[in-house]
């Protein structure tokens, strides 16, 4: 069955069943509206600049902005505004209609725009080259699917698992029955205080989660026309703004009056702005859909960018290399910005490279990881072209990226069941039964659409890519939005590598602060440990001597947080302060964006993983222990309300066994991953593919470690190193800290090229013919 022709037959289908008899007036005064609202909305914007209601430099609003910044790009702004309109347009078209909420998602996607004045508001198509020229994948992440070019592509909305629970289906938070609770009053009901370690893993674990998740998603705040970040409390009197000075997009977080903490400070409203929209490639009317101002693959954009200005900017121009600053020892370090003033603005393919140290460094190992495989690569092939030799580079890269998070990430994080993905016979415990939940291999799931999605890495042998050209959707790419923020943000990026403090060791691997005061001088001891709150964004330490080796031994020896309800105080009430006497709260921040987001409540998505549905608090004690459940009975009113972000936390007391997460989380996780290997035709072990490497090629890239990785990129005093860097060195699980020289290594004489490798035969065949040009000129100048 041809894809022209299921296509034809869903749309044929979705007529049927949902007609929308809609009258063409109503439908253009909608896009009246919308394109009016927006006119409003951008004068509103020139009276708040010019009352100075944007977020002052240095505060915990402005670092917080800095982290989900959006680009700056003429092409997103012009994506969000256009989103803007069709949404405006929606919203009154809805309420014009009286639609419910249930028939606003339904209807609303139905109704073209192709005659409308919103037409010009749609994305322009995209034209790819054909598949079997196209070696290298796009730096902007389009013409994966070449049916739909667009899937994937950076600065297009994500893409839903399950409908949007808008409160009127279109933008409206989520809510209730009854108003849901604030995401600060949920914060400090629910979340405790703690800094229970997971044993068995290393910071490092949680680096790399940030560190590719960084690769995947970037859902960044809503900015004014001029870049600016709306204001949403009254920065003085830590009040909310008058609503009549409050941008569209601004969703304050309520901090309740008796709050222990901000009370003392007077502060009764949490900076928060929405997420800036896109505008989708079908160009009809529709609910609110959040813009991935990257790309949408696990592709190194956060070392290379998602656009070609940004990869420009960030190439050498000479033999295949990154542009890179030095130290005065002559150690390789990222580019500074050229508007830096303090020598330590440093940029990379994501704006944020040096959220915090550990990751800063992270981006840096990286980025030297290319230039030595570039330097390689030249003295292999000297011929080759400097465009060649870059984008070879960047290929293996790419391919070390995908095998260490396919091999050794997902592992670690998902223990066994790595191998496997959910299926609708998830298993469900007896109360007291510690039985491992039973995961299914990989079979079709009626319930999602998904045919024989895999997430294991082929040991041997090419991966079978299968291009599903079927009825079923799942050739698009699912950036499942409970994995790009509130759910994701829970086993990652969020509390685990942003810990209190990151050790800093010495050559043995020991902090100087536990040694005897005789072997260190005292001065040194605030040297040999940083608290996190103060360098948020500052990664002024990176040159200094001996310092990053010293982390690097740090994040690959010292225990993360465990994943559960615990979370310091450094990040929920001081996250972002800098200089400032308080911060924000991660966990409320998270809360709220899962709301304006439409997310489904966790209830809703542990049905979809193949849960039972709750019918109450109670139901939840197969998952969950008694303990939590009392604390989400005093956070929330009804099982129903129970934010996905809060209900993955609360699981994890009761991980899957082998895994770190509770079986929603790992659901959730798990199906990220599997779809995003699934549906890259350019993933690294695929086979038949202009991009394909050679067998012995690929062979040698499943020799590469992150392990590896740091020993080839330190600063040259790294010389031992476990084999798993993610796991604690333990020799009796053959985990043991050895000599660098033990790892395996890639052998990049895979990738010898003999029509560029032997300059003596290649230069006379160049050269005959030039000496006889030049002696013919001479004769003619005779």
């Amino acid at each position: 069955m041809t894809k022209a022709f299921c296509f034809f037959a869903i749309t044929l289908l979705l007529a049927n069943v949902f007609s929308t008899d809609v009258p063409a007036d109503d439908v253009n005064d909608a896009v009246e509206h919308g394109l009016a609202q927006v006119e409003s909305m951008l004068e509103l914007e020139r009276q708040l600049l010019e009352k100075g209601l944007t977020v002052d430099r240095g505060s915990s609003a402005h670092l917080h902005s800095l982290m989900v910044a959006a680009s700056g790009s003429e092409q997103q702004k012009e994506s969000a505004l256009n989103a803007a309109r069709i949404l405006a347009a929606s919203t009154r078209l809805k309420n014009k209609l009286n639609w419910s909420a249930d028939e606003a998602r339904r209807s609303l996607p139905l109704l073209s725009l192709d005659n409308t004045a919103l037409k010009t508001s749609c994305p322009e198509s995209i034209t790819c080259p054909s598949a079997a020229t196209l070696k290298y994948r796009p730096i902007d992440g389009s013409c994966h699917n070449l049916v739909r070019p667009d899937w994937g592509k950076a600065n297009t909305p994500f893409q839903r698992a399950l409908p949007n629970a808008y409160a009127d289906g279109v933008f409206e938070p989520r809510n209730s029955s009854t108003e849901l609770k604030s995401p600060r009053a949920v914060s400090t009901t629910f979340i405790k205080p703690g800094l229970t370690t997971a044993a068995d893993f290393t910071l490092m674990l949680m680096t790399w989660g940030q560190f590719i998740t960084h690769d995947l998603t970037k859902a960044s705040s809503f900015t004014s026309a001029d870049g600016k970040t709306p204001q949403c409390c009254n920065a003085t009197s830590g009040q909310p703004l008058n609503p009549d000075l409050l941008h569209p997009f601004c969703l304050p977080i309520d901090i309740p009056a008796d709050d222990a903490f901000y009370s003392q400070y007077g502060q009764a409203c949490m900076q928060f702005v929405r997420t800036q929209i896109g505008a989708d490639y079908a160009c009809t009317l529709g609910h609110a859909e959040q813009l991935n101002s990257i790309t949408h693959w696990l592709d190194g954009s956060m070392i290379y960018g998602s656009s070609s200005s940004e990869l420009n900017n960030l190439r050498l121009g000479q033999g295949g290399e990154l542009k890179n600053s030095t130290t005065p020892d002559g150690m390789e370090l990222l580019p500074l910005a050229p508007s830096c003033s303090d020598a330590t603005c440093y940029y990379a393919g994501d704006v944020r490279a040096q959220e915090n140290p550990q990751l800063a460094i992270v981006h840096t190992v990286m980025m030297r990881e290319h230039n030595r495989i570039a330097r390689a690569l030249k003295l292999l092939n000297p011929l080759w072209t400097e465009e060649v030799l870059f984008q070879e580079t960047r290929r293996i890269v790419i391919a070390e990226l995908h095998h260490i998070t396919y091999t050794e990430y997902l592992p670690a994080m998902l223990g066994k069941h790595c191998r496997l993905l959910f299926h609708k016979s998830i298993g469900v415990h007896k109360v007291g039964d510690r039985t491992p939940y039973k995961y299914e291999p990989f079979r079709p799931n009626r319930r999602t659409g998904h045919e024989g999605l895999q997430l294991k890495s082929s040991r041997r042998g090419y991966f079978r890519y299968v291009r599903r050209n079927n009825c079923r959707r799942s050739v698009d790419l699912e950036r499942i939005r409970c994995f790009s923020l509130p759910c994701w943000t829970f086993p990652s990026p969020g509390k685990f590598s942003v810990i209190s403090e990151l050790n800093y060791l010495n050559n043995y691997w020991l902090s100087l602060r536990l040694l005897p005061c005789r072997l260190y001088n005292a001065s040194d001891v605030q040297d040999q440990t940083f608290t996190l709150s103060t360098y948020f964004f500052d990664a002024s330490r990176l040159p200094e001597p001996g310092f990053i080796d010293s982390a690097i031994r740090g994040l690959t020896k010292q225990m993360p947080l465990a994943v559960n309800a615990e979370y310091t105080s450094q990040l929920t009430n001081y996250l972002f302060k800098g200089s400032n006497p308080y911060g924000m709260d991660l966990v409320a921040l998270n809360v709220q964006r899962g709301r304006e987001h439409g997310i489904p409540d966790y209830n809703t998505v542990r049905a979809f993983c193949g849960l039972p549905k709750a019918s109450s608090f109670d139901d939840l004690i197969n998952e969950i222990d008694q303990a939590t459940i009392n604390s989400l009975k005093d956070a929330y009113n009804s099982v129903d309300d129970i934010d996905l972000y809060i209900g993955c936390l609360a699981e994890s007391a009761r991980p899957v066994n082998g895994s770190l997460l509770g079986p929603t989380g790992l659901c959730v996780v798990a199906r990220q991953f599997a779809v995003t290997k699934n549906n890259d035709r350019f993933f690294y072990d695929v086979g038949s593919q202009a991009n394909s490497f050679t067998l012995v090629q690929l062979n040698e890239i499943r020799k590469t470690s992150l392990a590896r990785i740091l020993c080839d990129n330190n600063n040259g005093d790294v010389s031992t190193m476990q084999p798993k860097a993610f796991r604690a060195p333990d020799a009796a699980s053959n985990n043991g800290r050895g000599a660098c020289s033990s790892i395996p290594s890639i052998n990049l004489a895979a990738w010898k090229d003999a029509k560029a490798s032997n300059p003596s035969k290649a230069s006379i065949a160049i050269a005959v013919p030039s000496i006889l040009t030049l002696i013919f000129i001479s004769y003619l100048l005779v």
